[in-house]
């Protein structure tokens, strides 16, 4: 079938493929098509305004875990190794799973919810016990 497929389109010039698609379409997009493709960029831009703020919290997270000493942490109650793990080697982990197909895309896909939760935490509880950047 691959094969015939293949003849089909290699007799076609461009005006002969433009007609085709005409006459498979009847001249114009299905409503539903455009409504799902214009559903589906207006969730991308979500989804992309979403992640950079997670990433721009995730910085700030980041330069605070690593400008803030041992000792603050202790006084605070929290562990630092912990946090480390949390909001570096967790999202690390999680990526590199994803390239496993379904399970790895499951799995990944948790730890990436696990650590935007944990980013969240850390940006609103954990580095306000901590306290300032000295």
């Amino acid at each position: 079938m691959l094969m015939s497929l293949f003849q089909v389109t290699g007799g076609l010039n461009a005006s002969n493929l433009a007609a085709l698609q005409q006459t498979g379409l009847g001249g114009q997009l299905p409503a539903a098509t455009t409504g799902l493709v214009g559903g589906m960029l207006v969730f991308a831009v979500i989804a992309m305004i979403i992640g950079v703020v997670i990433s721009i919290l995730d910085l700030i997270n980041l330069y605070h875990l690593v400008m803030v000493d041992k000792a603050a942490f202790e006084k605070a109650g929290e562990d630092k190794k912990k946090w480390f793990m949390k909001l570096v080697l967790i999202p690390v982990l999680s990526g590199v799973v994803m390239v496993i197909p379904i399970l790895g895309w499951i799995v990944g896909a948790i730890g990436y919810i696990y650590s935007i939760v944990m980013i969240l935490m850390y940006f609103f509880t954990v580095k306000k016990k901590v306290g300032p950047v000295a």
